[in-house]
């Protein structure tokens, strides 16, 4: 999709009960865990570009979305100011239903009522471009499911997914080199 700069989403992944003081707060859901909330920005090379990670397990990505740092950037200081755009044209992400249409985030088409061949293909093109997070997190998951064995404190969390999310990068750039 022309002028689509990368993928936003979040996803919630299982930790062990969080030592705090509240540890409800951290949503224990129904199969029997505790959440915390990761979100993201990758472009669609699977490179991480913003994280935001930790956050209560009840909360959802559009909310999430108001709490990331990348949020502020993009609203206050022009991040996908069409003025600084390629060739003219904004950059846009591409975001779920979870999310809500703003001037930098592309939504897909809701299910209801009719659509016009043109909704229908912009709809398949979407969802084919939100696969990179999707298989962006279904490695991340993966991943975790080993750092699991660990008690961690929520408050290394961040920490963990900041140095995950680096050496993912730089594995992904080691790759690309290495092709060269």
């Amino acid at each position: 999709m022309p002028s689509v700069h990368g993928v936003i989403d979040g996803t919630h992944i299982q930790i062990f009960k969080p030592k705090t003081i509240f540890p409800k707060d951290y949503y224990y859901y129904k199969i029997g865990g505790y959440l915390i909330v990761v979100q993201a920005k990758i472009d669609f090379k699977k490179k991480n570009i913003d994280i935001c990670v930790g956050l209560l397990g009840n909360i959802n990505d559009y909310r999430v979305l108001h709490m990331f740092a990348l949020y502020k950037h993009a609203q206050n200081q022009g991040l996908f100011d069409p003025r600084k755009g390629v060739d003219g044209f904004s950059l846009y992400l591409l975001g779920d239903k979870g999310y809500t249409l703003i001037t930098w985030i592309m939504t897909p088409f809701k299910k209801e009522g009719q659509h016009s061949i043109l909704d229908i293909l912009y709809n398949r093109k979407h969802k084919r471009g939100r696969l990179v997070v999707e298989n962006f997190f279904s490695i991340l998951k993966k991943i975790f499911r080993k750092l699991q064995k660990f008690e961690l404190h929520v408050t290394f969390l961040h920490d963990v997914f900041t140095c995950y999310y680096l050496l993912h990068n730089v594995i992904r750039f080691e790759d690309e080199a290495n092709i060269a």
